[in-house]
Formats: structure tokens, sequence, C-alpha cells
């Protein structure tokens, strides 16, 4: 937001840093884990380091460049299959305010429908009209506001950008005086507890196809319509109909090469896979490589790479039964792996005592030295 003010306000320099400055949460973000994560000043990875909140809290709260979280989970399937274990696990605590912006993510990955469902869900549970009605303590009435504006039907995501991403509204028929006196006609048809999904919407008669509304097209009133129904409407989505965000692009992977750093080794005897990797994208992003042992997969490692970057990433591994095996990232075309069995110990015996009597009863004990 502040990078938008010193662009506004001319002051390219300014802006230049801010808007640097404006990626760096990337540099905390921990593949291997998914998360933002502390950082010690020598750059190793610390437990902890979270203030009324949690990792599930403060992962997503870089709301002006959620294509960026995007590539930075690896994609838009990792990015939801990771909003749906929030949401779905009893991760996603409401009355913890960071996190409001989370239900709208979806519609960042295409997938508005899911952002319709989780939205009415909050709507329903979180809120009454009783004492105690809000779910947490209304700090300078953002509970109350996230409550308001989705109620309409969507939600101003990314502060200091005038955009507003859709979600499901509840009420059939809301009107918002505007200042230049043309008032803006909010309508939902269809709408009840079953029925929380967008079929279509609507602006000023016209089919409105983004996945959300500018604040220009608010305040210059008319008539929004909504018509709501009880499946969602899973379709694929053109990017550019998605919200806006401050990454244009995807991260482009390519393995340019692999090794194994022996063909020789022993039971237990760790050995290394070196892969080369190129993201011939603009941004940052998480590649996984996942080992195959006989082909099938064995592990998967996530690996950060820069956008326009080539990297060297190392994954070792140990196989303990001997024999011959094909080792590969999948994908890949599998190389031949040889671990050879340890040395048997071999036992000779010099000298065998039998301390008995010439004479001793039928299954009397015999010590053999």
């Amino acid at each position: 937001a502040m990078a938008q003010v010193a662009k506004d306000l001319g002051k390219t320099a300014d802006y230049n840093i801010l808007i640097e400055k404006s990626q760096y949460f990337k540099n905390i973000y921990n593949p291997d884990t998914k998360f933002m994560t502390a950082k010690s000043l020598s750059g190793k990875w610390e437990r902890g380091g979270y203030r009324e909140g949690d990792k599930w809290s403060y992962n997503w709260t870089s709301t002006h460049d959620i294509q960026g979280l995007i590539n930075l989970a690896g994609g838009k399937d990792e990015f939801v299959n990771q909003l749906d274990t929030c949401f779905l696990t009893g991760k996603y605590f409401h009355d913890n305010e960071p996190p409001l912006h989370n239900a709208y993510l979806y519609a960042y990955a295409g997938q508005p429908w899911k952002t319709q469902e989780v939205v009415r869900n909050i709507l329903e549970l979180d809120y009454n009209n009783q004492p105690g009605g809000l779910s947490g303590n209304d700090d300078l009435g953002a509970l109350s506001a996230w409550y308001v504006f989705s109620s309409m039907g969507f939600f101003p995501v990314c502060p200091g950008r005038p955009e507003y991403v859709f979600g499901s509204p509840i009420f059939k028929k809301v009107t918002i005086s505007t200042e230049g006196g043309n008032p803006l006609v909010i309508k939902a048809k269809n709408i009840s507890k079953e029925n929380k999904y967008i079929q279509s919407v609507r602006l000023n008669g016209t089919a409105y196809k983004n996945l959300w509304i500018s604040h220009q097209d608010l305040i210059s009133g008319g008539t929004l319509e909504f018509e709501i129904g009880n499946k969602p409407l899973i379709q694929e989505i053109e990017y550019k109909y998605l919200p806006l965000s401050e990454t244009k692009t995807k991260a482009d992977f390519l393995i340019k090469k692999w090794e194994l750093s022996k063909s020789k080794v022993g039971a237990n005897e760790p050995f290394e896979i070196t892969t080369t990797i190129k993201n011939e994208g603009n941004s940052a992003g998480s590649v996984p490589l996942t080992i195959m042992v006989n082909g099938k997969p064995r592990e998967t490692k996530w690996f950060l790479v820069d956008g326009k970057v080539t990297a060297e990433e190392k994954v070792s591994l140990r196989l303990y039964a001997p024999g011959n095996y094909k080792i590969g990232i999948k994908g890949e075309i599998p190389q031949n792996i040889e671990v050879m069995a340890d040395k048997k110990a071999t036992f000779i015996y010099e000298n065998l005592t039998l301390p008995i009597p010439s004479i001793a009863k039928v299954n009397s004990a015999v010590n053999f030295k």
C-alpha cells in the first residue's frame, strides 16, 4: 500500500524501494514445511516466532501478492490443498483477525466456489444476533466490517488495492448511496441456506466474468446482480478474470540434469542425488523432487528457486537391502545403483572342552567351553 502511495505521488525512487521490500516475505518461506518460518541472523530456520497466532494465522498475510504465494506453495493445487487443510481441520479461527481474508483466497487459485462455501459457513456459524454474537474482540470494527462486506457479496482482500473479491451474499437486496447520487443496488436471486453458490454475475445488465469488482464500479452506482444456486459452478477460469496480484506469472521449472554421487554403495551407506533445476519463470516458486526407487515414490523434497535462476539441489538417500536398484527423479530416466552386502563375520573354533565325567546320568546338564 505504501508503494502505491509513493507511485501516485510520483516518488519513483521510494516506490522502487518499497515495492522491492514488499517481496521480502519470500525470504522467510520454508519450502520443507510450506509455512512462513522465523529465521536466525545466520539464516537458520527457528521454531516459534509467532505472536497472537500461529503459522496458519500468518501464512497468507501477503495479500498484495497471492499469486506469489501460490508459486511458493508449488502451484494452485498445493495452495488449495493447504487452504482446505486449514478450514477442514479446525486451523482457522475467525476471531483471530489476521486471517480474515483467507476464505477469499480460493478465488485467486481459480476455485471461487470454495470461497463461496467457506464464506457462507463463517457468516452462519461465527455470527448471531444474540449477546456475544461476535466470535471475538471487534478490534476497530474488523469483525463487524467483515460481516457487512461479506453479507453483501464481496470483501476488500488487499489494503491499498481498490478491488473487492466476490463471496456469497445473504441479502436479497442491498442499496448503497454514493457520492455521485446514483445508488448501487445489489440483488441476489434465489438465495437460501442451501443456495450459496454464484451461478452468474451481471453489472448493469451485462455479464460480468471477473471474480472481483473495482471500487470505481461500485461508487459509480447501478445494479449488481448475483444469481445463486445450490450447486457449485465448477469450471476452468481464465487467468485474466482472477483477482489481481503483484506477481503476474507462474514459476516454470525445467530439470536440466541429475546424477547419482555413487554407482555402488554398502548397505546403509549414504549417497546423494544432485539435481540442476532452472526456473524459467520471472517469479520465485517451489518445485517438488520426488525420488523414485524401482519405480515407486520413496520421498518428496521441495526446493525454492528464484525466478530466472538455475539452482543445484541435493537429496541424501540410504538403501539397506543388498541388490540392484533403479533410482530416479519422477518424470526422468532412472539410473542404476548397486547396494553391496556387508562382509559376513567368520568364526573358527580352536578348542572344545566337554567337562563331564566319564559316566553321566541321562538328561544331566552338560556345559560346553
